[in-house]
């Protein structure tokens, strides 16, 4: 009987401890969103462009001719 019962508690812990695995495991995922809240946290608040020329675009408090966005 206590052979049964030291295998039952064994069988009950090991179950209960591959369960936590899989779990703390598979919940590691970011969404798509947080990705993207990452990526815009990561560039700043500069923006992600160049400026050229003297003209009538603002950029960077200036007046420049062409402003090109989206340049990484």
């Amino acid at each position: 009987m206590k052979k049964l019962l030291l295998f039952m508690a064994v069988a009950v812990m090991s179950l209960y401890g591959y369960v936590s695995f899989v779990e703390y495991t598979g919940s590691a995922g970011m969404s798509e969103l947080m990705l993207e809240n990452v990526e815009a946290l990561a560039q700043g608040e500069g923006g992600n462009y160049v400026c050229y020329g003297s003209g009538d675009i603002d950029c960077h408090g200036m007046k420049v001719w062409v402003k090109y966005e989206g340049i990484r």
